[in-house]
C-alpha cells in the first residue's frame, strides 16, 4: 500500500532529463507526471506506474502505456522500496496533441481504483 501525491503534470514535445533528449512523434506530446509516493506497508513493495485519465471534452481517455526515458534520475526504480520510504518519481505517457483537460492519476497496485488529481493540461 502506498500514499500517493501528484506533485505536477505538464506536457512537452521533448524530454531532456535522461541521458538523451527524446522528441514525441508527430501528432503527439508527452504528459509528464511527477509524484511522491510512500510505501505504507511493512514489507518492501514494487512501484507500478498505473494510468492517467484525461477528461477531454465530454469523454474520458485512459493512458496506461508509459515511455521509457533512459537515464532519468526520477524514473520508477526496478527494485522494491523499503517500508515507510518516500520516493519521488517521474512517469511519462505519450498522448495525442488534441487531448487536453482535467488529469487524474490512478497509481498501480490500487485495487480500489482511487485517483489522485493532477490538475489541468
Amino acid at each position: 500500500m502506498f500514499a500517493n501525491r501528484a506533485d505536477r503534470c505538464t506536457t512537452s514535445t521533448t524530454t531532456n532529463f535522461g541521458l538523451l533528449s527524446v522528441s514525441a512523434q508527430p501528432g503527439s506530446k508527452f504528459l509528464i507526471l511527477e509524484a511522491t509516493i510512500k510505501n505504507l506497508s511493512n514489507n518492501p513493495q514494487i512501484i507500478v506506474p498505473g494510468s492517467v485519465i484525461i477528461n477531454s471534452g465530454s469523454k474520458p481517455y485512459r493512458f496506461s502505456v508509459t515511455e521509457e526515458i533512459i537515464g532519468d534520475p526520477l524514473a520508477i526504480p526496478d527494485d522494491p522500496i523499503n517500508p515507510l520510504i518516500p520516493q519521488k518519481i517521474r512517469v511519462v505517457f505519450r498522448i495525442p496533441d488534441e487531448v487536453s483537460g482535467l488529469v487524474r492519476w490512478e497509481p498501480g497496485w490500487n485495487p480500489d481504483r482511487l485517483a489522485v488529481s493532477c490538475g489541468k493540461i
